[in-house]
This record gives C-alpha cells, structure tokens and sequence, in this order.
C-alpha cells in the first residue's frame, strides 16, 4: 500500500502550499488509513461494477420505466 501513497506524496511536492490543490491532497493523505483500511481485506468488493448492479434499481430517475 505504501508504493499507491507515493504518487499523491509526489504530486503534492510539485504544488503550492495554500493551493486548492495542495489542500485537497493533503485532505486525502490525511485520511489516508481511512481510505486504505478496507483494502486488505478480501471480503471487501471493490469492483465498480458489481456495486453499481447491486445498487441500480434503488436509485432510478422519477421518468425511468
């Protein structure tokens, strides 16, 4: 997990301090154990597109069928 950490490191190098781009990394590597935590563990689905079947008819817009 350590080598995904190090391309936000990297970009936030190359950024002005006070940017709201610098925030927004530094909001992201400050939260970064959070973001990570359910990685590691194989019952965690990660795939996008079996959540977005799972969750697809919840979510309709009022003029669908």
């Amino acid at each position: 997990m350590e080598e995904s950490q190090a391309w936000p490191k990297l970009q936030r190098k190359q950024v002005l301090d006070g940017s709201k781009i610098a925030e927004a990394i530094d909001c992201c590597l400050n939260a970064w154990k959070a973001l990570t935590f359910d990685l590691d563990d194989d019952a965690v689905v990660i795939h996008k597109n079996l959540i977005e079947r799972q969750t697809k008819h919840r979510v309709r817009p009022a003029d669908s069928p």
